[in-house]
């Protein structure tokens, strides 16, 4: 008996020195998946802070689609977004009429491209290249221009843009310019009065230089942007061109745009080239598309 109370007591003991030490085993188990779990959530949260930092810090510039552009004229911005190229071209009919004892009217017509590319956000290059085939195969005025847009104001109704042109006259017969070298800055923009209705124009002053027509420039036009539907736009307005100097010319135009497939532009614009004198019967027709794709 006295054996068999001491295998039970002895047994006892075995049981609980067992039982303490799974419970010890057992509590540092928990401990260390604890701290691992406080580890791993510390880890995520300064990833999460060093993401949010980075993108605070180095923001990218948001790229849009061709399908994403807007349709309607009146919703675009003034320069294209980023790694989109818009690419375009025509034709141009010019209708002179001398008037009484001016002897016949006189029609040039020719072509023209441009493009222009989204260099990066708000900025934009371009082109533009005329060529009169009839009654003479002469070139125009070569002209490079970049496009700064700034910052939207006043409710993001208010769209500025500046812009820097020159032009480079490939031959003395079809120019836009006088002199042979000319330089244009000028200050565009777009006031969205309503969905359906825009206040659009541009106020610029330069230099022309070379030859016997060097002068200073100021320019200025001013008009209202009309949308009727989503596809079509029509603006109307007129124009100063004052060289020093030489002559003021007072354009008057109106121009309508419609919009294919969401990146195809076609339009017509049709304008008065002078109310002053001989230009009054001057008139210009234009026929042009533009397309625009991403890169």
């Amino acid at each position: 008996m006295k054996v068999i109370v001491s295998w039970l007591l002895a047994m006892s003991l075995v049981f609980a020195a067992q039982l303490s030490m799974a419970e010890e085993e057992e509590s540092w188990g928990d401990s260390d998946t604890k701290e691992e779990t406080a580890t791993e959530t510390a880890k995520e949260g300064e990833g999460a802070a060093t993401g949010e930092e980075a993108t605070e810090e180095e923001p990218v510039a948001e790229y849009v689609e061709p399908g994403d552009y807007p349709t309607a004229e009146i919703k675009r911005p003034l320069a294209l977004p980023p790694l989109m190229l818009e690419m375009g071209g025509g034709m141009n009919i010019d209708i002179i009429d001398p008037g009484p004892g001016g002897g016949g009217s006189q029609s040039l017509v020719g072509i023209f491209i441009d493009g222009g590319f989204g260099v990066m956000e708000y900025l934009e290059l371009g082109i533009r290249f005329p060529l009169r085939f009839a009654p003479k195969f002469k070139a125009g005025d070569f002209m490079l221009y970049g496009l700064y847009e700034l910052p939207k104001m006043l409710e993001d109704k208010l769209l500025t843009a500046i812009r820097l042109s020159t032009y480079i006259p490939m031959s003395q017969y079809n120019k836009s310019v006088p002199g042979n070298f000319a330089m244009l800055l000028d200050g565009m923009a777009k006031f969205i009065i309503h969905d359906m209705f825009a206040a659009v124009g541009d106020f610029g002053f330069g230099f022309t230089a070379g030859g016997n027509a060097g002068s200073f420039i100021i320019n200025l036009d001013l008009g209202l942007m009309v949308q009727p539907m989503e596809p079509l736009a029509i603006t109307t307005g007129f124009g100063m061109r004052h060289y020093t100097g030489i002559n003021t010319v007072v354009p008057l135009f109106l121009r309508g745009q419609y919009t294919l497939m969401n990146a195809l532009d076609a339009y017509f614009e049709l304008s008065f080239f002078d109310l002053n004198g001989l230009g009054a019967r001057w008139v210009s027709l234009i026929f042009g598309s533009a397309y625009r794709f991403g890169m």
